[in-house]
């Protein structure tokens, strides 16, 4: 299969566990990056870091608006993406904006923001199997899981999703 695959379905979502402490974090704020942390312009590091950062928390509470209705994946573009709502990003912005597409059809009835998966330019799309599911997301150079990972069955039907944030899944209260 290629590097980058888009995944599109009906997902659900299946239900996080907590392991974290009092400053536990929503899936939605390590399922959107915008590699803030990287950017250096100089004297000019500080103000574009912090432009950076605010754009990304604007994201993340877009997220979060949708979070308890929508599948992760829905949630997670709700805002838009770090390259297209952002003026300042790092390199290795999550998730990548999906390539231009033509213009969305007019429906009927409102849908859901549809996400495509891709990975930033530091990971691979990665397909692994585990006891007859297939589990595809990024991998970074490292070999660290990262971001949304999708489970489908063997016809394909999405059946699962986890954000994981250094190979770990993130959980959530």
């Amino acid at each position: 299969m290629g590097t980058q695959r888009k995944v599109r379905a009906t997902v659900i979502v299946c239900a996080l566990l907590t392991a974290a402490g009092a400053d536990a974090q929503t899936p939605c704020h390590f399922g959107i990056d915008c590699d803030c942390e990287v950017i250096s312009v100089g004297p000019l590091t500080g103000g574009w870091r912090s432009e950076c950062r605010s754009c990304e928390q604007r994201l993340i509470d877009a997220c979060l608006e949708t979070y308890d209705t929508e599948p992760l994946r829905y949630s997670v573009a709700a805002g838009g993406y770090c390259e297209t709502a952002c003026s300042i990003y790092g390199p290795n912005a999550y998730p990548p904006a999906p390539p231009a597409s033509p213009p969305p059809h007019d429906w009927e009835v409102p849908r859901p923001i549809e996400m495509e998966l891709y990975c930033p330019a530091n990971a691979a799309w990665s397909v692994e199997e585990l006891e007859g599911v297939f589990w595809q997301g990024c991998r970074r150079n490292d070999g660290t899981a990262i971001g949304i990972w999708v489970a489908t069955d063997a016809d394909g039907q999405v059946i699962q999703e986890v954000v994981l944030n250094d190979g770990l899944p993130v959980l959530n209260d």
